[in-house]
This record gives C-alpha cells, structure tokens and sequence, in this order.
C-alpha cells in the first residue's frame, strides 16, 4: 500500500508518494506546472508542461476556485489525481496508491462542494481514501513547530489570498485559537497586476502574450528577491523595463502594509502570544515581507522566532510531507 499527498498551486502542482518498505518510510517528491488544457477534438484533458501546447493556462484551478463547469472541473482534477499516481506506481511497482491527501489552503471550507468533486475524481482512478489537511496544520505537523501546548502563528501572502491563523499545537495535531478573513486585495495578483501595467500602457488581448507577462512579472519578483536591480525584455514588444528594489517597495507599500495591520491586531488582541511565527506563501519570499513581519514581531511578540518556510528548494514539499508523516523523522529520497 503506498500515499500520495497534492499540493496544487498558483504556479505549480507538488506531490509526495510515501510507502513502508521493510519498515522504513520512503518517499519521492514531484513537481509540475499548474498548466491544464482540454483538446476539443480528442476530448482529452492535459496537464503539466503538455499543455502548454495548447496555450490555456487556469491558474490555481482545482481548490482555490472555480469558474468552469463541474465536468471539466472533475476532468481536470482525475488528470493531476491519474499523472501523480502514474509516477508514485513507478517508484512503488509492488505498492498501489489506495489513498491520497489534498493539502487545502485554510480558508477552504469542510462542506465545500469541491471536496465530492476531488472525492469522485479520486475514485475513478481506483483511490479510495480521500483526505484534506490545510496546509499551515501540514507544515506544522511535518516540522514539529512549537513544544506541545505553545502556539504558533501562520502568516500566509500566497498569490490569491492573505490568511493569517493561530495555532495550539495538541499532542500529534493542532487546534486553531484564532483565524482571519480572507484577503484578496493584498496578495501576489494583486502585485502582478501592478507590475504588468507599469510594463505596459496597453494589456494584450490574446491569452498567450498575456500568459508572457504574469511569467515575466514571476520572474521580476523572484529576481528583486536576490539582487537589487532587474533589466528585462517586456513580452509582446520590443521594449526593455527596469526596476530596482527600492522602486518595486514603494509600488507594493499601500498593498501590503493592510497585511501588517491585520497580522499586529490579530496577535495584539489575543492573550496567548505565539512562540512561533511562519511565513508562508510565495509572496512571503519578497525581502520588504520578511523585514516588516520581523518588526512587527519585535514590536509585539518579542519572544517569538521567525521560520521562513517560503524559500525555494527542498522545503516547498514540507505541507506534503506533513499529510502522511507518521513519524518526526522522515527519509526522503528525491
């Protein structure tokens, strides 16, 4: 018998295939683009770098929203569901996947419909087991953040939305003491969407170019991250744009100080201050991010350590691990 866990994100879909072997825990970790496309004539659904071919791109599709008709929702979610267990099986010949977890973001809801949907899909490629397991709980389980009864409290700047939740950690699991509304005015699309317009006057109107720029704009953030300056080709003309950190700070400032403001109250009004601060989201690995959260949490939460688990490599897999970690200690073979 072997698991997998899934990670669907704005830019990528992460899996982990667990399996005991000899009593060992085993595991394997992939990662493809949150591509999808559906081909007309053949009625086939593609996912990964394949559909790229078909210029369509639906950013986040399966958990974090819905704007397509239930069929090709499910289609979509049985393609990712069939791709991972494919490549879990090939590691695991002897082991067939019976069981997989969904890692969901927090404000996905216990009675969404979404959950019979990825539970149907599930079941016509042979799984039985379904589970879901939000993605700050993920993380907190597979690292073993804060000492039995300490809490820790979860700032999560994704590309959709800002989340922010408090947690006590109870025995193996973790209970939530305080949990914000969701924000979407203030999260990485929002940051894209700055950046592509001072890239342009005019926005494309064909899908593919526009696909170009919220690549190009990805990459100017990811860049700004490790170097001060960015000189890049504007996609759909022969124009070059340039920026540097201070600039790209101050065009952020008014979208992400309402994050702050938010992340202070919530720590400030309640009585149990956190031990531990997580950083998550890809817009988390922004420099101005990580420099106002470390302020904020000297100002009110002095006692507190910061873990930024936002970075790339290795600890992008952390919330899948986390869904089928039985044990702190975990062998991952990549």
């Amino acid at each position: 018998m072997s698991q997998i866990a899934i990670e669907i994100g704005s830019y990528s879909i992460k899996a982990v295939s667990r399996d005991v072997v000899n009593g060992h825990e085993i595991k394997h970790t992939l990662s493809i683009p949150s591509w999808c496309a559906y081909e007309k004539e053949t009625d086939k659904y593609y996912i990964g770098d394949n559909a790229k071919l078909w210029r369509y791109r639906n950013l986040a599709f399966p958990i974090f929203f819905r704007e397509n008709p239930d069929d090709y929702f499910r289609n979509v979610a049985k393609a990712i569901i069939q791709y991972v267990k494919m490549w879990a099986e090939s590691h695991f010949p002897n082991s067939p996947v019976q069981s997989l977890h969904f890692v969901t973001p927090m404000y996905y809801k216990a009675n969404d419909p979404l959950i019979e949907d990825l539970k149907t899909a599930a079941i016509q490629n042979g799984i039985s087991g379904v589970y879901f397991t939000p993605a700050h709980v993920a993380i907190c389980k597979r690292q073993a953040c804060v000492n039995n009864g300490g809490s820790v409290f979860v700032y999560d700047l994704g590309y959709r939305r800002l989340t922010l939740s408090l947690l006590r950690r109870n025995g193996s699991d973790y209970e939530s003491l305080a949990q914000s509304e969701c924000r979407e005015d203030c999260a990485g699309m929002k940051i894209d969407s700055m950046l592509i317009n001072t890239m342009t006057n005019e926005l494309p109107g064909d899908l593919a170019s526009m696909i170009l720029l919220e690549e190009a704009s990805r990459q100017i953030k990811e860049s700004l991250s490790i170097s001060n300056t960015v000189r890049c080709a504007i996609p759909g003309n022969n124009g070059v744009f340039n920026i540097d950190r201070i600039g790209f700070n101050d065009m952020i400032s008014p979208i992400i100080t309402g994050t702050f403001s938010i992340a202070k109250k919530m720590i400030e009004t309640i009585e149990e201050k956190p031990s531990e601060i997580i950083l998550c989201g890809g817009s988390c690995r922004i420099p101005y991010v990580k420099d106002r959260i470390k302020y904020m949490v000297k100002e009110i939460a002095s006692n507190a350590s910061i873990k930024d688990y936002s970075l790339w490599g290795g600890m992008e897999y952390l919330a899948c691990e986390g869904c089928v970690a039985e044990q702190k200690k975990i062998n991952v073979i990549k």
